[in-house]
């Protein structure tokens, strides 16, 4: 395994043990989170319609404040990394009966779509 891989499957791990933490507070800090995803949306000059990539979504942030946005006739795509981190975002879209929505386990250097096909795509936390 090279150095990257190894790398990557260390961040993969650590993460994975945090996505119960993750979910279990999401609820809690959706309205601070709106306080930074309504400056990332208008700065990304998201759109009534358009379709987002939201990498490394965590538990679901800026995805669902983007869905909201973007409406019925757009959709967001959210990837994460981690499955257990989705898990939390899955839970959080369905509760809130939004359909505009697809998951996708992805690293973001590798994503499994044509970057072509969406309108904007957005990172808020995945750099760390």
């Amino acid at each position: 395994m090279d150095d990257v891989t190894q790398q990557l499957e260390e961040v993969r791990a650590e993460w994975a043990g945090r996505g119960v933490h993750w979910d279990d507070r999401a609820d809690q800090v959706a309205e601070m989170a709106d306080k930074l995803n309504l400056p990332l949306i208008q700065a990304a000059d998201i759109q009534s319609g358009h379709k987002v990539s939201d990498l490394a979504t965590g538990a679901g942030e800026p995805a669902i404040s983007v869905a909201k946005t973007v409406g019925p006739d757009g959709h967001v795509s959210a990837t994460d990394l981690v499955p257990e981190m989705l898990k939390g975002a899955q839970r959080r879209v369905e509760a809130q009966g939004f359909d505009n929505f697809d998951f996708q386990i992805a690293d973001m250097a590798r994503l499994p779509h044509d970057s072509n096909s969406y309108d904007r795509a957005i990172c808020w936390f995945g750099l760390m």
